[in-house]
């Protein structure tokens, strides 16, 4: 086959001509210029493909290691993917332990600053308590000297209040018989006056009686004149008396035998009395005085009567014995009344056995009526000194019952004084040994705040080593790597230019293996990019960790933080190191391709050089062609089988590709695994807002469980009163239980004495009977065991004592223990009750402070309520009278215009040739009909002129003036003007008569003039009722939020009875703002409308709020500043129309 292309390719040589032979030449040159491109191109092919496939044999070679350090790196990542995320959960626990930690960092912080104030506080009180305890055992011994004061002082307190229950028992007595004896004095008072009475009666009478004696001497002169019978039978009588009183003792032996002439002596007496009348006047008399005596004895009864509790009275207190001198004198007067009496009782007797001798006992009796005036004048005189005495007896009782009084209240004060004295001891005395105790316990307090401390500090030390330890851990895990990404990242850039070396042909798959390469690098440097934001957070967190540790340990905090310097310098310059290794690679990059670009061109030069000589050699490298064709056809053979290594090669780059796709989506699983993360830790926060709220439910039960405290307290204060009682019960036993010690103990040592005594006794006994013992031991060993038996009896008394005495001490100290916490308990109860009844205090002066604003702010209200009203009602009258008369005029105008067409019917034509000119001459034409209304016109401009007169000073403008003036200047000169105009309307109508085009003229000019008056009467018209319906809404505005803030006043002080409990309605609105259910929300809306008194509109918005509506905000707008807008805008429309 050769042979025969060489004979071929011979003959058609052979048979061309030189030229084309030529050309040939020329064109062989340029196909082996070519050629020699192309062999050039394919050495460095060659070239190329034998270091490719040096790199693809070392690369084969080197699939099971890459693959394995893939393998090992798919591991390493699902490691460091759950290392991340374990570090995610230890950074996260970090965070909260951070925030934990520095939440008790600050606690700690200020229990330390506390602990410390409170230590400071602690040592100065300690001072001063040093000073005070020496002070204290100085205060000790004199309260020991004046505790033994004061006992004796409650031994005399004690006599003096059992003196004093004496006193008062006597003084209770005194008071009875006081009393008793003030009725008594009454009762004497009233029998004094009733005695009075009687004597002065009986004075009347003894005057009576006088002029009755005197009218019985006249008769009785008169009788001595006419009746010597009676003196010679009186001197008879005084004769015989002697003999009668022989002859009453022998008559009565002889009574039988002197009848008759007994009964002749009675007729003869009777003769004699009925001539002696007047002396039995005198006998009615004595029967009146005896009837005195006897009141007069029943008085002396009285008297003695009221004596008798006297006499026991001065018995008792025997300070009166003039009284007793005074009662004794009237005993004796009324003894010899008595006598008197009986006198008088027998003389009674004797004058009716003897009657004859009446006129003997008239005498007699005068003597004894005079005897007893004089008694009468004696007894009156000593019942006189006796009220003087009992006068001067109450004085000088009232005097000793104040004196009794006076020092029964210096006693009493005396003893308070003493009781208050004793308390503020024993309170001082408790008050230092509770400051003991509470010093005591607050230094065991502070020892053990203080171990707590150290231990958490060592706790903190720990964990702070732990973290520095893992943050080392982490730095050199980065450290390594990033060393692997740089590893990688070097062969990956050895891979790309392999490729490019050997594919300079698929420069399509070259480019999608660059952006898969590139895509790997971004996956990577994104991996780098949050890690190095992790060790960025974690070195905030350390920072943060750091800053909060100075406070605490400043010297650990220093070697932290230059470990923490150093690793940043040392991340730093990682950085550092990377960039600049980046930057060298890129640079490598750019030198890689420029060198292969400058290659290029030199064996380009290289080749046009070469082509000279090679035109020059082609016949003798002819041979060499042929050579290098066949070489070319086995390098095509080597490029087949290169592009099927390459092929080999692109499926194991699709194989890593797909790899990489795996590696994506175990990202892609990472990240699902973050997102399930970050949704556990919102529900971690949605559990901590449950946890407040089952915090927020703890503090109300916590309220709950204080007022149960204060309730607790109360019982506690019942059994603190009835402890105190027990304390007082136990007292009085203690102190009874220490008499009877006391009294035990003088019994022990008297027993101990006899004990001793004995002893002696029998040492003195035992050496006496030791010479007497060897005859008589049979006889004594019975009194020696009987003297043993009562030495132990004796013994075992005396320990029984002293255990009982023991018991009782121990006894005695569990009391005072008790006493001393009861009396803790009771000043800290007190001491809180004072702080309360601070507080009540406070709140009710604040409270009446605010009762007083709110009655200042009502009052306010209501006279601003009343002001307004005073002002609609002085408007409304305004507008009344103002519509009044717009009524009138409106009238008027309607009668002008009602007669006005009768009036005028004659210049009707000369007008309807104007009708067509313009609206305005229309209007015109219609006033030129009604143009007789000047004369209403004049009059009412004249009555204008005569009101705007007698109206100088008036506040209110009349609305038909104040509809004729302009509105900027309201003056009387267009008044004058408007009755010039009706007077030159009047001229004209008496002119109308002389010419027909004047009046037309005159009528026109009237005309204008009125329209240009009933236009601006029109506009102020408008104006007018534009600002009185802005007034009207103001005002009703006004009035509408006047009774809504009246409303809103009585809410608020409804709103202050349900606000006591803040911290409720603080749940409440939580909840509220908190809850996401509708119902529950609703629900939750009559409760703060029973707490906040809402009104319908709030109810409705919190309606629309709990059911997530949108809330229209046109009624919340209600307020002053939205009917100032309002008003504004409506001033601004009134100016507006004003302007029109």
């Amino acid at each position: 086959m050769e042979t025969s292309s060489r004979e071929t390719q011979k003959n058609p040589i052979e048979a061309l001509s030189k030229d084309e032979l030529i050309s040939k030449y020329k064109g062989l040159l340029g196909i082996a210029k070519k050629a020699k491109q192309a062999k050039d191109e394919l050495v460095e092919e060659n070239r190329q493909l034998k270091d490719a496939l040096a790199k693809a044999a070392a690369k084969q070679s080197s699939l099971p290691a890459m693959q394995e350090m893939l393998q090992d790196f798919t591991d390493k990542n699902l490691i460091l993917t759950e290392q991340l995320s374990s570090l995610h959960r230890k950074t996260k626990e970090d965070a909260d332990r951070l925030q934990q930690y520095e939440i008790e960092n600050e606690s700690l912080k200020r229990q330390l600053g506390r602990l410390s104030d409170e230590n400071d506080g602690l040592l100065a009180d300690i001072e001063r308590m040093e000073q005070a305890m020496q002070q204290v055992n100085a205060l000790g011994a004199e309260q020991r000297k004046n505790l033994e004061l004061l006992e004796l002082d409650i031994v005399k307190m004690k006599e003096a209040e059992a003196q004093n229950v004496k006193l008062r028992q006597q003084i209770e007595s005194a008071t009875e018989e006081a009393n008793q004896r003030a009725t008594e004095l009454e009762e004497l008072k009233q029998k004094y006056d009733s005695v009075k009475q009687i004597n002065s009666e009986q004075r009347k009478k003894f005057n009576s009686l006088k002029d009755r004696f005197i009218d019985v001497h006249r008769k009785l002169k008169n009788l001595k004149e006419c009746k010597c019978v009676l003196l010679e039978t009186q001197h008879e009588y005084a004769a015989s008396v002697s003999k009668w009183q022989q002859e009453i003792v022998k008559a009565s032996q002889l009574l039988c035998a002197k009848m008759n002439s007994l009964q002749q002596e009675n007729t003869q007496l009777k003769e004699r009395l009925q001539a002696a009348q007047p002396i039995n006047q005198v006998s009615g008399n004595n029967k009146r005085l005896l009837q005195k005596v006897y009141e007069l004895e029943r008085l002396s009864k009285i008297i003695k009567e009221q004596q008798q509790p006297q006499k026991q009275h001065k018995q008792q207190q025997n300070q009166l014995p003039q009284n007793t001198l005074d009662i004794d004198r009237v005993l004796s007067k009324l003894s010899r009344v008595e006598q008197l009496t009986s006198i008088i009782k027998g003389q009674q007797f004797s004058q009716q056995s003897v009657q004859p001798v009446s006129t003997f006992n008239s005498v007699y009796f005068t003597e004894k009526l005079n005897q007893m005036q004089r008694l009468s004048q004696v007894l009156q005189e000593e019942r006189s000194q006796k009220d003087c005495a009992m006068n001067a007896m109450k004085q000088q009782h009232e005097r000793e019952n104040a004196e009794l009084e006076t020092n029964y209240v210096e006693l009493r004060q005396q003893n308070e004084d003493l009781q208050t004295r004793y308390q503020l001891k024993e309170n001082e005395h408790t008050e230092l040994l509770a400051e003991m105790r509470e010093l005591n316990e607050a230094l065991k307090a502070r020892g053990d705040v203080i171990s707590r401390m150290q231990e958490q500090h060592d706790k903190c030390r720990k964990e702070l080593q732990t973290l520095t330890e893992n943050l080392t851990e982490k730095s050199k895990q980065l450290e390594q790597l990033q060393s692997r990404i740089d590893e990688m990242e070097q062969h990956e850039h050895m891979n790309g230019d392999a490729q490019s070396d050997v594919l300079s042909t698929s420069t399509i798959s070259r480019a999608e293996e660059l952006n898969r390469l590139r895509e790997l690098d971004d996956g990577y440097e994104d991996k780098y990019n949050k890690l190095r934001s992790l060790a960025m957070k974690l070195k905030k967190k350390l920072q943060e960790q750091t800053q909060q540790i100075q406070s605490m340990e400043q010297a650990g905090a220093a070697k932290l933080e230059a470990e923490v310097e150093a690793i940043k310098s040392a991340q730093v310059q990682l950085q550092q190191d990377l960039n600049a290794a980046r930057a060298e690679n890129q640079k490598l990059k750019s030198k890689d391709k420029s060198k292969s670009s400058n290659v290029l061109n030199l064996e380009i030069e290289a080749a046009e050089k070469s082509l000279s000589e090679v035109s020059a050699k082609l016949l003798a490298k002819s041979t060499d062609l042929e050579a290098l064709r066949e070489t070319l056809v086995s390098k095509e053979n080597t490029i087949t089988q290169l592009r099927q290594e390459i092929s080999i090669l692109e499926q194991a780059q699709d194989g890593e590709a797909a790899h990489c796709k795996q590696l994506k989506q175990e990202i892609d699983r990472m990240q699902a695994q973050l997102k399930d993360a970050v949704h556990g830790r919102q529900e971690a926060l949605f559990g901590k807002k449950e946890l407040e709220q089952s915090l927020e439910q703890q503090k109300l039960q916590v309220d709950e469980v204080r007022l149960q405290l204060a309730e607790s307290t109360q019982q506690y204060e019942s059994k603190l009163k009835h402890s105190q009682e027990l304390l007082n019960n136990s007292v009085q036993q203690l102190e009874a239980q220490q008499d009877a010690l006391s009294q035990l103990e003088a019994a022990l040592h008297q027993a101990e004495r006899a004990n001793e005594q004995l002893r002696t006794e029998y040492s003195e006994y035992k050496l006496k009977a030791q010479a007497v013992l060897r005859k008589q031991q049979n006889r004594d060993s019975d009194k020696e065991q009987y003297l043993e038996a009562e030495l132990a009896a004796m013994r075992a008394n005396e320990e029984k004592l002293r255990e009982s005495r023991d018991a009782s001490t121990l006894r005695i100290n569990q009391l005072e223990s008790q006493l001393e916490d009861l009396q803790r308990d009771n000043t800290h109860l007190l001491e809180r009750s004072q702080e309360l009844l601070a507080v009540i205090d406070e709140l009710k002066s604040q409270n009446e402070a605010l009762t007083q604003e709110n009655q200042r702010q009502l009052q306010l209200q209501q006279q601003q309520l009343v002001q307004h009203r005073l002002q609609i009602e002085q408007m409304d009258d305004v507008h009344q009278m103002r519509v009044a008369q717009l009524q009138q005029q409106v009238e008027q105008l309607e009668k002008a215009i009602t007669t006005n067409p009768t009036a005028a019917p004659a210049p009707v034509p000369a007008i309807a040739s104007l009708e067509s000119t313009s609206p305005e001459q229309s209007k015109i034409d219609f006033l030129l009909d009604h143009d007789t209304s000047g004369e209403t016109l004049a009059q009412l401009a004249a009555q204008r002129k005569i009101s705007t007169a007698s109206r100088r000073s008036h506040d209110f403008m009349p609305l038909d003036e104040l509809l004729n003036t302009s509105l900027n200047a309201i003056n009387s000169d267009q008044v004058t003007t408007i009755s010039n105009f009706g007077r030159s309307v009047s001229m004209q109508d008496d002119d109308l008569e002389l010419g027909g085009v004047g009046e037309t003229q005159a009528a026109l000019a009237a005309t204008k003039e009125r329209l240009s008056i009933q236009e601006s009467r029109v506009r102020h018209l408008t104006t007018l009722l534009a600002e009185n319906e802005q007034d009207l809404a103001k005002l009703t505005q006004m009035n509408d939020m006047l009774k809504e803030e009246l409303r809103r006043q009585e809410r608020s002080e409804e709103r202050e009875q349900h606000m006591h409990n803040s911290e409720y309605l603080k749940n409440v609105f939580l909840k509220f703002i908190t809850l996401s259910n509708s119902d529950e929300r609703q629900r939750l809306v009559p409760v703060l409308n029973t707490i906040l008194r809402l009104s319908r509109s709030e109810v409705e918005m919190l309606n629309c709020v709990a059911k997530g509506q949108k809330v229209s905000t046109d009624g919340s707008n209600r307020s002053w500043t939205g009917f100032l807008s309002a008003w504004s805008g409506g001033g601004n429309s009134a100016s507006t129309n004003n302007n029109n």
